[in-house]
């Protein structure tokens, strides 16, 4: 009877200490200390509950948040990478940390800490202070309730967009690129080894030893801002009790079913790698996958081994373009308007209610690819941008032998996965190794079962620009002689790779309940025999691809004419190289790069 009120005054006196106590994050404006931890929530008030609600996701948005100067003055800021990932209305930006219970700091001007406050501000709470001058202006010409011209057709609106995408780089790139520790999180900046350095258990196979592992010295006292395709992140460099520098990167928004599908898949990419590394052949030209560690922190955040030296392949045509003095969207845009200019008029030759045939719409795509290919992209961008990057000709090569490689066994892998499109923002491109690294890495599943898209038109990426950058050198010696290894090695450990599909893709293919994030749900017997037809079936897709079989000689029971895997890698190489294949891929997909 004495214990539970004991416990209560306690509770109320911590309550108390907390209420009276200003937080770091109130006194300097910086956020709460954690990589989105859960540990100990239940046992802090609700208003310190609240905002700690979405750790993982506030700590990418500090980029947006009005920062305080020596003297005390605002300094303007944006919501890094908001207009990408949230819908352009103005009322949804700056929403990361109003929507998730953000502290009385982090409010409008002129509004205070509670919610009613917020509601009754003339400035509405969803509204980042960075921002907000720019509320009136942007309503003022893309919301369609209150824009006086509000254009009706599409090109108009497109050219707004790109004019308040413009302003909005500009706020972004007038922000700091580095922040001090002891502001963000300042647990950090104490912790002395207690903690490992994540990812050393995945490339041991042996029973692990604790006393050998590394752990973590200390963190670097500057917290560096990436700012990458739709969005920004935070670089935390880790300093191990070995002396070696060990970057991650935070990513924020990433829900829980998405984090557990590319877990399996760069399982599955491990594992074969150990595949490859116990073949004579790929041991010998050193062929592997390269696989970033993902550690998860939360539910929808997780932190990703990062190479500083890397860069996107869209960072490499977005320098292109700023020295040409025109913007990434160019492209695009003339893609749109010259395919317009060619296929309307043939359209509109048509009897009424004809409809053009499948050749016209094609050649009228690739007329338009053309164009772009010829008055905005040239071949060399990727070239160019390599070779001022690198400093020496022996360096030059060693790097192009690398990538040749990378690309290769990347390319193979992910088209016999079925790993989706590889487009530019998702191929990393190492300065320092040469190493290819493939992001967003999951499997293209859907109703069940692995969608092999057969009309996705090249099997992977090898555009003009990649293909000038290795030459005909490196593309039909180093490049395909990889893919044939890779190729031959799976084939003869045919057996072994077949488990490592089937325990990796079983998981894949359960189905999940509905809003659950990556739960499973009870199934029966007959659900069960369906995932383990789909999986029968992925799996056998998965070799036909790899062996250059189709789906006509397996449905008709005859058995298909063995292929070389030379013959099959050069079949690839000449389809990933067509021009009419490229030039019907999705704008977005830059075939022109």
């Amino acid at each position: 009877m004495g214990v539970a009120p004991a416990r209560a005054a306690t509770g109320t006196q911590l309550a108390e200490q907390n209420v009276s106590r200003l937080t770091p994050y109130q006194k300097e404006g910086a956020e709460p200390e954690g990589l989105g931890q859960t540990v100990g929530r239940r046992n802090l008030p609700a208003h310190r509950s609240a905002s700690l609600q979405g750790h993982g996701a506030q700590l990418q948005g500090q980029s947006g948040l009005s920062q305080q100067s020596p003297q005390g003055t605002a300094r303007p800021g944006i919501s890094v990478g908001l207009p990408h990932r949230r819908s352009a209305d103005p009322a949804s930006v700056g929403q990361t940390g109003a929507k998730r219970g953000a502290p009385a700091s982090w409010a409008p001007a002129g509004s205070s800490g509670s919610g009613a406050s917020h509601a009754a501000s003339p400035t509405p709470h969803k509204i980042a202070p960075s921002i907000a001058d720019l509320k009136f202006a942007f309503e003022a010409e893309l919301a369609p309730q209150t824009a006086k011209d509000f254009p009706s057709t599409i090109e108009p609106f497109i050219e707004r967009l790109i004019k308040w995408k413009g302003i909005f780089q500009k706020r972004v790139d007038s922000m700091p690129d580095v922040q001090r520790l002891e502001l963000l999180w300042r647990i950090f900046a104490d912790t002395h080894n207690d903690v490992e350095v994540f990812g050393q258990y995945l490339d041991i196979d042996d029973e692990p030893n604790l006393d050998n592992h590394v752990r973590i010295e200390r963190f670097s006292a500057d917290v560096q801002v990436v700012r990458r395709h739709a969005g920004a992140s935070r670089r935390v460099k880790i300093f191990g009790s070995n002396g070696i520098v060990k970057s991650f990167v935070l990513e924020t928004s990433v829900n829980a079913a998405t984090q557990r599908s590319e877990e399996r898949a760069t399982q599955l990419c491990r594992l074969i790698n150990r595949l490859l590394d116990g073949d004579c052949q790929t041991r010998k030209r050193r062929l592997s996958m390269s696989v970033p560690v993902l550690v998860p922190t939360s539910q929808n955040t997780r932190l990703v081994g990062d190479d500083p030296s890397a860069v996107s392949l869209s960072e490499a045509l977005e320098w292109y373009m700023e020295r040409k003095g025109v913007t990434m969207d160019e492209p695009l845009l003339m893609f749109r308007s010259a395919f317009a200019q060619i296929f309307g008029p043939k359209k509109s030759q048509l009897p009424a209610g004809a409809q053009p045939s499948r050749e016209t719409y094609r050649a009228a795509r690739l007329d338009a690819f053309k164009k772009v290919c010829d008055d905005v992209v040239p071949d060399y961008c990727l070239s160019s941008w390599v070779e001022k990057s690198i400093p020496n000709a022996n360096s030059l090569f060693m790097l192009k032998k690398q990538v040749a490689q990378g690309i290769g066994v990347s390319g193979i892998l992910c088209y016999a996965l079925a790993i989706g499109y590889r487009r530019p923002q998702h191929i990393m491109l190492s300065r320092r190794t040469g190493k290819i690294t493939q992001s967003f890495i999951r499997a293209n599943v859907s109703q069940g079962i692995v969608q092999f898209d057969e009309s996705v038109y090249v099997p992977f990426r090898l555009t003009r620009n990649i293909h000038k950058l290795l030459g005909n050198f490196l593309v039909d010696g180093v490049m395909s002689l990889s893919m044939v290894a890779v190729i031959e090695a799976i084939l003869r450990n045919k057996s072994l790779f077949s488990h490592y599909l089937h325990a990796v893709l079983r998981n894949e293919l359960m189905p999940r309940a509905p809003g659950r994030g990556d739960r499973n749900v009870a199934i029966g017997h007959n659900d069960l025999d369906a995932v383990e037809d789909n999986l029968e079936k992925s799996v056998r897709y998965v070799f036909r691809r790899l062996e250059g079989s189709t789906d006509t000689n397996a449905a008709s029971g005859s058995t298909p004419a063995p292929v070389s895997a030379i013959s099959r890698v050069e079949e690839l190489l000449a389809s990933a190289q067509n021009q009419q294949a490229q030039s019907q891929m999705e704008p977005s997909w830059h075939a022109w790069f």
